[in-house]
């Protein structure tokens, strides 16, 4: 990335992280499939593949949740409203190809990115520059693998001073390769019960922490250990 694109990559963040409630990692511009710059809503875009999302979005990725801002028509990268969030371990985000169809001719492909969140249609979306890149590796940095021959190394429990319950404690996964991914317990219903399958979690020591009131780590199991 050079030094325009990195430079676009930061004010696209900027624009979008006023309507986010935690810290953006990366965001990247949308449209519907086929739309140009400057084209009118549902004259040349794909609307029928946008599953009810608007024709020019921001969308970002933050530590646990991914978040759809509408943009205006007339200036995409500024932000407007809102569409909503999403917690990233539930969201899928797949690259596709369409076919750019002029008449009965084709001239290429449209590069395109299908969107699965919970409760929504399934949103196609055509991304307006290279910050795609950033955004779907943010997302999949953010996706919980707890198999150990793909590197985890060891599985946490943080507990914040905020008080008890599923919003103020998270899982948090190391891997080997330095990463390391928060998951909150109160969205990790499936996670924890593939966590409680790798051979030694301490199941015991989890019961015990998610109990704390003051802000906390505990180490429920490492790769390796009996």
């Amino acid at each position: 990335m050079n030094y325009l694109q990195r430079r676009r990559a930061r004010l696209l963040i900027q624009r979008a992280q006023p309507f986010a409630d935690e810290p953006l990692t990366a965001v990247a511009n949308f449209t519907w499939v086929g739309t140009g710059m400057g084209s009118q809503a549902g004259a040349s875009g794909r609307q029928d593949l946008a599953g009810g999302m608007p024709v020019w979005t921001l969308i970002g990725a933050g530590a646990t949740r991914l978040f759809v801002v509408e943009s205006d028509a007339g200036e995409p990268d500024r932000g407007e409203r809102l569409v909503g969030s999403w917690p990233l371990n539930q969201t899928t985000l797949e690259e596709e190809s369409l076919e750019r169809m002029v008449g009965p001719v084709q001239l290429g492909v449209y590069r395109a990115i299908r969107f699965t969140l919970p409760g929504r249609e399934p949103a196609v979306l055509q991304p307006f520059g290279r910050e795609v890149d950033d955004l779907l590796e943010a997302h999949r940095a953010a996706q919980p693998n707890t198999q150990t021959s793909d590197g985890l190394a060891q599985v946490s429990l943080m507990t914040t001073s905020s008080g008890t319950g599923d919003d103020d404690a998270f899982f948090v996964l190391t891997y080997h390769d330095g990463r390391t991914t928060s998951v909150p317990v109160g969205e990790a219903q499936d996670l924890l019960a593939e966590l409680q399958d790798l051979p030694g979690f301490d199941n015991e020591e989890f019961i015990r922490a998610i109990a704390v009131t003051d802000e906390g780590v505990s180490v429920l199991w490492r790769a390796g250990s009996p």
